[in-house]
């Protein structure tokens, strides 16, 4: 998905890109949107960062039928909590919002809307987390294909920044 995407530095707003001319940009940002406001509650997970927290999580999965009252939940990290189950439908949802990203989303718009959303300009890393974004996405070659010199604060590699995160996925 070739796109005429025109992008700016806006200097007086600490270098974030102005993108005009994107086909996708749109429909990433609301796909983006469903996938981070998809409720875990309806698929028998929550959230506590405290003991009153999960027990008022606990107590609202029994009542909505999740679990039976004394069933062990599972931690997922983070502070979620749950059936595996549950975890496992929620993660579904997850990864087929991702497929259509993949299916309906210029990879360079991606990376442009990551650039912003990251915050890349005044980042330390420069570009390196809206890459990775790319790369869990897409994968290397696509990832090489679509933004191959039309980087903005390169820092590092594509090829780099993948295996960097390989080695991170493993340990």
């Amino acid at each position: 998905m070739a796109t005429a995407v025109k992008v700016e530095r806006d200097w007086d707003n600490d270098g974030f890109l102005r993108i005009t001319g994107a086909e996708t940009l749109q429909r990433y940002s609301e796909l983006c949107n469903k996938q981070y406001n998809i409720p875990i509650n309806k698929y028998g997970l929550f959230a506590a960062f405290s003991q009153a927290q999960f027990d008022d999580g606990y107590k609202g999965l029994v009542k909505d039928g999740k679990i039976q009252d004394g069933d062990r939940v599972k931690s997922f990290g983070s502070g979620i909590f749950g059936t595996l189950e549950g975890m496992k439908r929620w993660m579904k949802e997850v990864h087929d919002i991702e497929d259509q990203i993949r299916a309906e989303c210029d990879p360079y718009e991606v990376y442009l809307y990551e650039y912003n959303n990251y915050e890349c300009c005044i980042d330390y890393d420069g570009d390196e987390r809206a890459v990775e974004h790319v790369l869990r996405l897409y994968g290397l070659e696509r990832t090489k294909e679509a933004i191959y010199g039309r980087r903005f604060r390169k820092c590092g590699e594509i090829d780099a920044i993948y295996e960097n995160m390989m080695k991170s996925n493993n340990h």
